[in-house]
Formats: C-alpha cells, sequence, structure tokens
C-alpha cells in the first residue's frame, strides 16, 4: 500500500504516462479497433491523456453536461444545438464500449478512471514523494554512533 504522501503526489495531473509500444495488440485494445476502429482507439489514447491532465485522474460522466464536455474533448460533433445532442448520445455509447471492455471503470458515483493510469499514477506519485525528501537534511548521529566510527 502506498504512504499517504505517495497518494497525495499521485493525484497531481502528470505531465506524461506510460504508454507500451505494444498497446494496440491488448486484447481490449484489439477490441476495441473492432468496435469503433481506429478512430475509436484514437479517441481512447485522447481520454487517457484528458484523465491524466485531470488531478485525481477521474472525470466526472454523471450528467448529459458532463457528457457534452467530454464528447468535445473527444472531437464528438461539430456545434450546435442538434449536433450536441447527437454527439452526446455518440459519446456516452463510446464510453459504454470502454467501460464494458474494462478500459475504463465506474466508481458508482458517476466517476470515471482507468485503472492503468492509477497504477501510473501511483509510480509517479511514488517518484514525487522521494524527490521531496532528497532536499530533506539528514538526521544527526547520536554522540555514542559518531564515537563508535573509526576517523
Amino acid at each position: 500500500m502506498a504512504s499517504k504522501e505517495v497518494l497525495v503526489a499521485s493525484r497531481e495531473p502528470m505531465p506524461y504516462f506510460k504508454h507500451d509500444s505494444n498497446a494496440v495488440h491488448d486484447d481490449k485494445c484489439m477490441r476495441l479497433i473492432l468496435r469503433r476502429g481506429y478512430d475509436g482507439y484514437g479517441r481512447w489514447w485522447v481520454l487517457c491523456e484528458y484523465l491524466a491532465s485531470s488531478t485525481g485522474h477521474s472525470i466526472a460522466f454523471q450528467t448529459d453536461e458532463d457528457a457534452r464536455i467530454i464528447a468535445r474533448v473527444l472531437g464528438f460533433g461539430t456545434g450546435g444545438d442538434f449536433d450536441d445532442l447527437a454527439a452526446t448520445e455518440d459519446c456516452k455509447a463510446f464510453i459504454a464500449d470502454l467501460v464494458d471492455l474494462q478500459l475504463l471503470k465506474s466508481d458508482g458515483n458517476g466517476n470515471l478512471h482507468s485503472d492503468r493510469l492509477q497504477e501510473n499514477a501511483i509510480q509517479l506519485g511514488q517518484l514525487r514523494a522521494n524527490g521531496r525528501k532528497g532536499g530533506r537534511p539528514r538526521k544527526k548521529a547520536s554522540s555514542e554512533e559518531v564515537a563508535g566510527r573509526e576517523v
């Protein structure tokens, strides 16, 4: 289990995350390509970038307004009231596919996250927490320890 410092640091937006060079061959990604084509695969990675740059690496997906925001982030629709409705529905269907494929998970409160990105965030949080400790002064040795050392 990660320390409190690591968990706090892991919630910060990530400037980068690991992207396996063979991700396209992952079963979940291959199924996504079968369902949504390479456009869907590209949208998946745009969503990963959006999640990575969000504090806590999760996004709200509870309301139609949330879906409209994500639809715009993912490039669904071209604007206008009618198109917004269609784009929102397309986005909801896309997110449903991602959840079905277990690329995304819902926390039960309408927030979405990726387990893989959470793992990356914990690893980066560990590096950040370690880096923050790096500049701290070391504890002074007790006089008994100093006396026992050879000079």
